[in-house]
């Protein structure tokens, strides 16, 4: 069985996607079908399946045949596939251990000291305006026991539909190192690089074919994308254009800096958020920064284009004011070009602080009681999910674990 040649499509892709990030599948299932899976049998499970009721009991059936599907491809492609995909599937498997145990015990605090989670609200809460709970009920909160009774039930009640495909894993080799999961690591690259070829293919046809021989995309996707790139092209070169595209950084030079612009989504969908990705450099191309700077109603290609007029144009501070500046380098703390700003910023971010200190609202001192509950006992709630979950693997998860450095 070989790597699809072209990402599945749209609709199957929104299912899995939803399916995963929901814990009705997991990575195991999402990489071997998003890989090696036929189209037409996704979508006879997604779309269909073989068992029928209630939507959500439907949903879930849904995605336990696409589980059961996806081991059907493990086991055509091989041991050595099999232990890359488990390796690979592992790092996800141990953030949803981390997950559960945060709503746990958030859960169980809420449910102590005021009740709402799953248990009814309490006519007297057993804790301070703070949320800090009484010195007895501290001690319950605490006890590696209670805290293990808590996390059992939880996990039967709420958790049980991630039980079935955790069996099925658990039935399969194993691999004696997460380093096994890079073979699926490069096949997703592999994939990834694939589709790149055929959109910036795709592109250059459009951009220097007449329209009637574009095929590639929908009516009216083609003449956005035609037009997008177009004005893209005038601004900043059709080479350029072509690399941006094929997921290639493309830079723009200003006057006392230089924004490296990458893709990462769509190049004709009309989302401000996620399209496109900015990293701030100086003139010796030292990475400073990365701005996140949002484009209300503008693809990517379009975004593209206003960042050079706005560079261009030597507006080159308005972009960093008006954007959103993180992960900021060490070259960036103390470059000339980002040292004034990021003291303007703290400084502003200071006396927002001073106002609010008198202001904090329920909700806010409700999450930091959450955060130090969670900072003294979510080890042990930790050790009970996974104890729970995967039973007598959770030592192997646990090395796992120790292996990847903790929570991924």
């Amino acid at each position: 069985m070989e790597i699809r040649r072209a990402p599945l499509p749209p609709d199957l892709t929104y299912f899995l996607d939803g399916a995963i990030e929901s814990w009705e599948i997991g990575a195991f299932t999402y990489d071997a079908v998003s890989l090696f899976g036929e189209t037409a049998a996704v979508d006879a499970i997604t779309n269909g399946g073989n068992q029928r009721g209630w939507r959500l009991r439907d949903r879930l059936a849904r995605c336990l045949e696409l589980d059961a599907y996806a081991h059907e491809i493990a086991a055509s492609l091989g041991d050595r596939w099999r232990r890359a995909l488990v390796a690979a599937a592992i790092p996800y498997e141990i953030k949803i251990i981390h997950d559960i145990a945060q709503i746990c015990a958030n859960w169980n605090y809420e449910d102590e000291t005021t009740g709402g989670a799953m248990l009814p609200w309490r006519k007297r809460w057993r804790c301070d305006d703070d949320f800090e709970p009484t010195k007895r009920l501290k001690r319950r909160l605490h006890a590696p026991s209670a805290i293990r009774r808590y996390v059992k039930d939880c996990c039967r009640r709420q958790f049980a539909h991630t039980q079935k495909p955790i069996d099925r894993l658990r039935q399969i080799p194993w691999p004696d190192s997460l380093s096994e999961g890079q073979l699926i690591a490069d096949a997703r690259e592999e994939a990834l690089l694939r589709h790149r070829r055929l959109v910036e293919d795709g592109v250059a046809r459009m951009a220097g074919a007449p329209m009637r021989e574009v095929k590639a995309l929908a009516k009216p996707e083609r003449k956005k994308l035609i037009r997008a790139a177009s004005i893209a092209s005038a601004v900043v070169g059709g080479e350029k254009v072509r690399m941006f595209a094929a997921g290639k950084p493309v830079e723009i030079e200003g006057e006392t800096m230089i924004l490296e612009a990458r893709p990462r989504g769509s190049l004709t969908r009309h989302t401000g958020h996620s399209q496109i990705e900015v990293t701030i450099k100086n003139k010796g191309r030292d990475d400073l920064g990365k701005l996140c700077v949002y484009f209300d109603g503008t693809a990517a290609l379009d975004q593209l284009a206003a960042l050079a007029l706005h560079v261009g144009s030597g507006n080159e501070g308005d972009i960093l004011a008006t954007g959103n500046l993180y992960a900021v380098t060490a070259h960036g703390a103390t470059d000339p070009l980002l040292s004034n700003f990021i003291r303007k910023r703290e400084a502003a971010a200071d006396v927002g602080m001073e106002r609010l200190r008198y202001a904090i609202s329920d909700h806010e001192r409700r999450r930091r009681a959450h955060f130090r509950y969670f900072s003294h006992v979510g080890a042990v709630y930790v050790d009970a999910v996974a104890t729970q979950m995967w039973g007598r693997h959770a030592g192997k998860l646990r090395a796992y674990i120790s292996e990847a450095g903790g929570r991924r």
